[in-house]
């Protein structure tokens, strides 16, 4: 009675949002604390099928790289506003 996977179709001209869905584990905790928020207890694995020619991102760099890359250029990190991001690791 429920798909444990999200299907999406999608027709993408300009870049999406990035999301994050949790695992199954935390899922099933969230719903049963929230379901009015949660409306299932599944994780959504997702899978890319192109129908025409595309460009993904995925795999960012650790949260640690990017501290570290960030004291390395501190003109980037000022553009990013590092400062009131991350400013507590930095």
């Amino acid at each position: 009675d429920t798909v444990p996977y999200l299907l999406k179709i999608l027709s993408i001209r300009t870049a999406l949002s990035i999301q994050a869905h949790p695992c199954k584990k935390l899922a099933e905790e969230l719903h049963a604390a929230r379901p009015d928020k949660y409306k299932d207890p599944n994780h959504k694995p997702e899978l890319i099928c192109a129908l025409t020619p595309f460009e993904a991102l995925c795999c960012f760099r650790p949260l640690g790289a990017i501290i570290a890359y960030l004291k390395r250029i501190p003109e980037l990190a000022e553009l990013v506003g590092a400062d009131a991001v991350l400013g507590q690791y930095m």
